[in-house]
């Protein structure tokens, strides 16, 4: 799947299917603003992240294992957790807010 318009991801999980690829195109943005335990899951797929990949809220986003991540564009993290468990090559920049101290 090519995301032309973006995607905002705002429900619990997003299923890509075995060998499933999720493309973000440059000059795109996947908004991953779903909250605790939610992520993009699926059987062996791949996400090409060449646009941003941006997390604006609170909680907990992850990627399963078995999908790697590339990203040759932007991953930006303003607020929450973000793990990328599938690995992936990273070319692309990463922006993540420095997280206060109690």
């Amino acid at each position: 799947m090519t995301a032309n318009g973006g995607v905002n991801h705002i429900g619990n999980v997003l299923e890509i299917g075995q060998n499933g690829t999720l493309n973000i195109p440059a000059g795109q943005t996947f908004l991953a603003n779903s909250t605790d335990g939610s992520g993009i899951y699926g059987g062996v797929g791949v996400i090409n992240m060449m646009g941003t990949f941006k997390r604006t809220v609170d909680g907990y986003y992850q990627t399963d294992d078995d999908i790697p991540f590339h990203n040759s564009g932007t991953v930006q993290v303003d607020a929450g957790t973000l793990e990328i468990r599938g690995g992936g090559t990273h070319t692309g920049t990463f922006h993540v807010r420095q997280m206060e101290r109690p």
